[in-house]
């Protein structure tokens, strides 16, 4: 039997950023005991808490995240069988509190949305002999979400007093099986099928095929087929349930709205296609790899214009009070369905050992998307950069215990279509409907660590090393500027 526990308090002060990252006082602590009963059984009980008390809405106001979460599980080796079975649960809570608009005295907001998340896996796996070496894995799977809360989109006619709790949820099983068939020496082949049944969507049924073949000792090539399903999350189908977007911060900015459920939703489902190369030889790794997706009904999100006047829909609940002092409306962004949509693209990597003590890593990405139907016709889809990469260097220094490091990280443009599109970045027109721009950056970090002793460890790092400014209105995000971090970390 045996017993770990983990925890860590971190305090963070408000940046001085506009729209940058919000103060915050975070404590988690999680503790786990195993019990191994005997050689075939093993049961494992795990429980934490984490309280984060966030100071995101500025001023006197702030807001509590509350997270307890709990799993049970039970690992057997029975003969040339392996099970494992998981009941795991979360439940997550957030509390406003804000000064009271006609007294000014802090009071606790009365709508405070509760998520409750339960799964239960159970799978085994199983070896058999026949046409080469097989390797089975089947089990199940069923989860439910539930959300208690007050339904603002339809309760907003009522009086704050008079507004009332309900609860959502919707649940998920699924049944699976996959098959890794050693056909050749050289060559493995997966197979796989899922069947997916949910509450409100149905039935669906996602096979795959995945092969991986050894060509030689320094080469390897992989590549499949395999199909997806997802339903969205209980909250964007409830009718007219509204949750706040925009970030923590949000307090003025045009992009502060409301997103309203959406029960005409349909699941996404995609199919991708994968191909790919590993080159080892004696001192470096190189790799490629291909890769298309098909979607169809992908999720996105859209700020509404019903009148198609070019002004957005404002909500008539609740508002939100502005940096200025004012009462604003939230602007009304809603879940839809893109038809039809795909993303392609290429991943290259490579690491060199380019002396004993020196080693550098590299990475490529190009991802094109597109929307192929609806009202964003020819745009990507939201946040798919089409260009990424990053370059490291490893460097073992001849001082014992002291090795350092650089990186250098790049972010291409973006052009965003009726995803949280307000007046940031340029605009840019495809079809004749106009997007908006944002654009590449890159940032340079430097680190070092020091092994004071077997027990102890000492880590530093300068973040944005040549303090770029990477403000919103511009790239649609906010990085702080040059930073100094300092950590020890102590083992007994």
């Amino acid at each position: 039997m045996g017993l770990q526990l983990w925890g860590r308090k971190f305090d963070q002060d408000p940046s001085s950023l506009e729209e940058g990252p919000a103060g915050s006082d975070d404590f988690d602590l999680t503790g786990r005991l195993t019990w191994a009963l005997d050689d075939q059984n093993q049961f494992q009980f795990e429980a934490g808490r984490t309280r984060l008390k966030a100071n995101e809405l500025g001023g006197d106001s702030w807001r509590d995240y509350d997270r307890d979460h709990w799993s049970l599980s039970h690992k057997g080796s029975y003969g040339e069988t392996e099970t494992e079975v998981q009941i795991y649960q979360e439940v997550g809570e957030r509390t406003s509190f804000g000064p009271d608009d006609d007294t000014g005295a802090i009071v606790e907001d009365p709508r405070s949305p509760k998520v409750t998340n339960t799964t239960i896996d159970a799978k085994a796996t199983t070896p058999l002999d026949w046409n080469g070496a097989h390797r089975f894995t089947y089990g199940l799977q069923y989860t439910k979400a539930a959300i208690r809360d007050q339904n603002p989109g339809q309760q907003a006619e009522l009086d704050p007093a008079d507004r009332y709790d309900q609860t959502f949820s919707n649940w998920q099983w699924a049944l699976f099986v996959e098959d890794e068939w050693r056909v050749r020496d050289d060559f493995a082949l997966t197979l796989g099928l899922r069947y997916s049944d949910h509450e409100i969507y149905g039935g669906h049924i996602t096979p795959r095929i995945y092969g991986v073949w050894d060509a030689n000792d320094k080469l390897t090539v992989k590549g499949g087929i395999s199909t997806g399903f997802r339903a969205p999350d209980v909250r964007s189908i409830v009718p007219d349930y509204a949750y706040t977007t925009g970030g923590g911060s949000c307090r003025a900015r045009n992009s502060c709205g409301v997103i309203l459920g959406n029960d005409d939703l349909e699941p996404e489902e995609t199919t991708n296609f994968e191909l790919g190369a590993i080159y080892e030889d004696d001192g470096y790794t190189l790799s490629a790899t291909a890769f298309h997706t098909k979607f169809k009904n992908k999720l996105q999100q859209r700020i509404l214009d019903s009148d198609g006047d070019g002004n957005p829909d404002t909500w008539d609940g609740p508002q939100y009070r502005g940096d200025d002092g004012l009462l604003h409306d939230y602007i009304v962004y809603q879940n839809f369905n893109v038809d039809e949509a795909t993303i392609s693209g290429v991943e290259l990597a490579g690491d060199w050992s380019i002396t004993s003590d020196l080693t550098m890593r590299a990475s490529y990405t190009y991802t094109k998307s597109k929307q192929k139907t609806g009202d964003f016709k020819g745009f990507p889809l939201a946040r798919t950069p089409e260009h990424m990469a990053s370059l490291r260097f490893d460097w073992m220094t001849p001082v014992t215990g002291l090795d350092t490091w650089i990186s250098a990280n790049y972010h291409g443009t973006e052009i965003a279509s009726g995803l949280r599109i307000g007046t940031n970045g340029s605009p840019v027109t495809i079809n004749g409907v106009e997007g908006r721009k944002y654009g590449a950056y890159t940032t340079v970090d430097l680190g070092a660590n020091y092994q004071i002793n077997d027990r102890a460890r000492l880590n530093a790092a300068v973040y944005n090393l040549l303090n770029e400014e990477i403000n919103e209105t511009e790239f649609n995000t906010v990085k702080e500027g040059r930073r100094l971090w300092l950590g020890l970390t102590a083992e007994f």
